[in-house]
């Protein structure tokens, strides 16, 4: 059992084992980076290489020979190299240019993978962002329309009372005109001018009385549209302008944010 335990294939991983240790220590010592493995390239994941073959003690004789040569001044072509030997350096090139590609793929990858993850992210936070903006447009929207109902009634009355009381101006200033116009020329009547005279005073009595139902009438129109005096509509017209700046500004706020929005979208749409 001891021999065949000796010349098992078992033993024989376990020897490479320990030499790959042994050789490893020595090398750590002399603090080199160099390292061996024991292990198939299959196994150490190189399964795209091949792996040199045995020189012997002829191959490597001739080998050590012609490095000598070269040294003392031969040229490569005037040296004798072994078969093995040309044909491990064939390999050796070989598994450089493996190595090589599988680095340039393996960069290639990494980077692939960065790319993907800084779309991901850069997905993500778009759709965080257009998720956003859509509550928020609601939300001013909502807002916008609460407002616009409020400022509706509010011009209406506005306008109402400012169309009123220029309407009524206008027809006082043009009874106190023909007032003065009336008294002037009774002035100028003479005393035995009795007829004109009665009739130009009940036109004037008619037309102050006019002024007067005007009057009232403006009173009520006053009450009706709560502004009991011209400062109270003068404060209420200034409080409605602002209110109307408000909302104009609310209003180009909201577009602001739908065409954010649609851009968003645009460019989430052409990144995916």
């Amino acid at each position: 059992e001891t021999v065949e335990y000796w010349n098992s294939k078992d033993r024989i991983f376990e020897w490479r084992q320990h030499w790959e240790c042994a050789v490893n220590d020595e090398f750590e010592k002399i603090q080199s980076d160099v390292r061996i493995d024991s292990r198939s390239f299959k196994d150490q994941g190189r399964g795209d290489e091949v792996p040199s073959l045995h020189m012997g003690t002829s191959a490597t004789n001739m080998e050590k020979r012609a490095e000598r040569e070269l040294h003392e001044g031969k040229t490569e072509a005037e040296v004798t190299r072994s078969d093995i030997g040309n044909i491990n350096r064939q390999i050796k090139e070989h598994n450089k240019f493996i190595r090589e590609l599988k680095a340039k793929l393996d960069e290639m990858a990494a980077k692939a993978k960065d790319f993907a993850e800084e779309v991901a992210k850069k997905l993500e936070s778009m759709r965080a962002k257009i998720i956003g903006n859509r509550y928020e447009e609601k939300v001013l929207v909502k807002k916008y329309y609460y407002m616009e109902s409020d400022l509706i009634p509010e011009a209406e009355v506005l306008e109402k009372y400012q169309i009123e009381m220029q309407r009524i101006e206008d027809a006082n200033k043009h009874s106190s005109d023909e007032i003065k116009r009336m008294t002037k020329e009774l002035k100028e009547c003479s005393p035995l001018q009795f007829k004109k005279k009665s009739e130009l005073q009940n036109q004037i009595h008619e037309e102050q009385e006019n002024i007067e139902h005007r009057r009232e009438y403006m009173q009520g129109i006053a009450r009706m549209c709560q502004f009991p005096t011209e400062e109270e509509y003068d404060k209420a017209a200034k409080k409605h302008s602002r209110k109307r700046e408000d909302f104009e500004k609310l209003g180009k706020t909201i577009d602001a944010i739908k065409e954010d929005s649609d851009n968003l979208t645009a460019e989430y749409r052409a990144t995916v």
